[in-house]
């Protein structure tokens, strides 16, 4: 359960990269960097997912950075924004979700941005990392990158 974890605003990975709190303050950062990925976006949180929309607004992507943000702060699920450590640039997001499947403490999703995906195995190791050895997460689901979707929802 999510709950037996600390969840900070901000940390740092073991060396390349930083995660903050998703939150409403970085609306139009986060609007370039989602409309920039949009392509290698959809269909990362579940297969059938079309989020983002292409017409999406800044308006509509304020209010998921709002729904993100109170959910950090109800502790039930945990959005981070992951920037470059040394230049501050916003490379994607991290979203920890309660697991549906008792097999798992956690459901990583997470998706790096378009220009950046040359550091995709970097990204991703780090980000792993992070997650087991400063979350402290054992078992830990990665759906659509570790294990398939097919199979994640398959389990018990």
């Amino acid at each position: 359960m999510l709950s037996s974890y600390t969840f900070p605003t901000k940390s740092s990975t073991h060396k390349t990269y930083i995660l903050e709190m998703l939150t409403m303050d970085i609306v139009l950062e986060d609007y370039e960097a989602v409309l920039e990925s949009r392509d290698d976006i959809v269909g990362v949180f579940v297969p059938s997912s079309t989020w983002p929309q292409a017409d999406l607004t800044i308006r509509q992507n304020l209010l998921d950075l709002a729904w993100h943000e109170k959910e950090f702060q109800k502790k039930s699920t945990y959005a981070y924004v992951v920037r470059n450590a040394t230049s501050g640039l916003y490379i994607g997001c991290l979203y920890i979700y309660e697991s549906k499947h008792r097999e798992y403490d956690a459901e990583c999703i997470y998706w790096i941005r378009s220009s950046q995906k040359h550091m995709f195995s970097l990204f991703e190791s780090e980000l792993h990392a992070w997650i087991r050895d400063i979350l402290g997460v054992q078992k830990p689901a990665y759906p659509g990158r570790v294990i398939s979707w097919d199979v994640y929802n398959s389990l018990s």
